[in-house]
């Protein structure tokens, strides 16, 4: 019989990540529902960050416990909120760092140019 590997850790982070987003506005929670990548993103960071707990079952059993309820100490508990609070923030933080850049880019187009592409004769005249 084939047997699955079930991260539950990852079981228990996709619950936490549910509530928790649950308490920021709506804009923030939109960002992370409608954008894959960057739920995946926080996912990812979060689980970095932790040690992972798997579980191997046969293909045609069921999990022995909801994933939801996994056991968690207080501590344990309170690292994963601190955890996926700070991803939160900080992929946030980033998202509207580059939609700011994205959005002045198409407001002013070609308008930004540097020294260094001006003209080089007028460029070696003013120096001389």
């Amino acid at each position: 019989m084939a047997t699955q590997i079930i991260n539950l850790t990852l079981l228990k982070i996709l619950g936490e990540v549910e509530s928790i987003l649950a308490t920021y506005p709506a804009q923030t929670q939109k960002s992370f529902m409608k954008n894959l990548q960057l739920k995946e993103k926080l996912l990812s960071d979060v689980l970095n960050q932790l040690p992972n707990i798997y579980i191997t079952i046969q293909a045609n059993q069921t999990l022995p416990i909801s994933p939801y309820d996994f056991y968690c100490s207080t501590l344990e508990q309170l690292e994963i909120e601190e955890l996926i609070h700070q991803a939160i923030n900080q992929l946030y933080h980033q998202l509207t760092h580059w939609n700011l850049y994205a959005a002045s880019k198409k407001k002013m187009p070609n308008t930004c140019q540097s020294y260094c592409f001006a003209d080089s004769e007028s460029r070696i005249k003013t120096l001389a």
